[in-house]
């Protein structure tokens, strides 16, 4: 055998021996599906009051729709508001209707993708008009909307009364745009009704990558096979060696010298 095979061969063993002992770990970094529902709160502003007809209305500025945004489809919403009347708008028109000014309630909607319905609460007050008693209204529901009051009427307290009402719904909802459409109906006291809303909506999960770690095992070293040469030779072209010609007298005395002396 070749003497640098043999130890190129031998350092290769060595090494594979003590690698066998060591370990190896690789870290991969990967995605997986996590988060958390996010919640989206809004609060926001505006006035329900008479602004073209006679009876019906819309917003102040002409539109009776607030457009919700959010970064993602909501679950379900929540709308609470607070809401106060203001009668005294007319009074440059000289029809001032006053004894509606100053009304005030609450009242707490919800809306998922099986429907929306509101809770509505309404405080003392004289309803009726000014010459008859305060009176304090049970809270009531109605399904279908996510906001409602009944405003002021002189009816109020017979049993054709709660005729006149501010009420809204939502629409589109389920996507990450929908909006808020609300209606106003009054023929008589005309109050503008000043609305404080609250809006809550809980979000879809969203989806962020989340770091893992997978280990891989250690790699297996294959020990090198080592396969002997193999010479092919034609005995034929092989020389024969030279044939040993005999000393002469003179040479075998020079090394019987050279064996003596030295």
């Amino acid at each position: 055998m070749n003497p640098w095979l043999a130890l190129l061969t031998f350092i290769i063993l060595l090494l594979s021996f003590f690698s066998s002992d060591l370990s190896r770990e690789d870290v991969l970094t990967g995605t997986a599906v996590g988060g958390s529902q996010d919640i989206f709160t809004k609060s926001f502003y505006f006035r329900a009051w008479k602004t073209t007809g006679i009876a019906h209305g819309s917003g102040s500025t002409g539109d009776d729709v607030v457009t919700i945004e959010l970064p993602r489809v909501p679950q379900s919403c929540t709308l609470n508001t607070r809401w106060k009347t203001d009668n005294k708008i007319f009074a440059s028109l000289g029809r001032p209707q006053l004894y509606c000014h100053g009304a005030e309630g609450t009242t707490s909607g919800a809306v998922d993708k099986s429907g929306q319905s509101v809770t509505s609460d309404s405080r003392l007050f004289r309803w009726a008009g000014e010459t008859e008693p305060n009176f304090d209204p049970l809270p009531y529901r109605m399904d279908d909307y996510i906001f409602h009051l009944w405003g002021c009427d002189h009816l109020y307290y017979t049993s054709k009364g709660k005729r006149y009402y501010v009420r809204g719904k939502v629409e589109n909802f389920g996507s990450t745009t929908f909006d808020l459409h609300w209606e106003y109906f009054n023929d008589n006291t005309l109050e503008a009704v000043d609305v404080f809303a609250d809006l809550k909506c809980q979000l879809t999960p969203e989806r962020r990558p989340v770091a893992t770690t997978v280990r891989l095992p250690a790699p297996q070293v294959e020990e090198p096979k080592v396969t002997p040469e193999i010479f092919d030779v034609d005995v034929n072209e092989l020389e024969a060696p030279a044939a040993v010609q005999p000393l002469s007298g003179w040479e075998r005395f020079k090394r019987w010298l050279v064996g003596i002396f030295f």
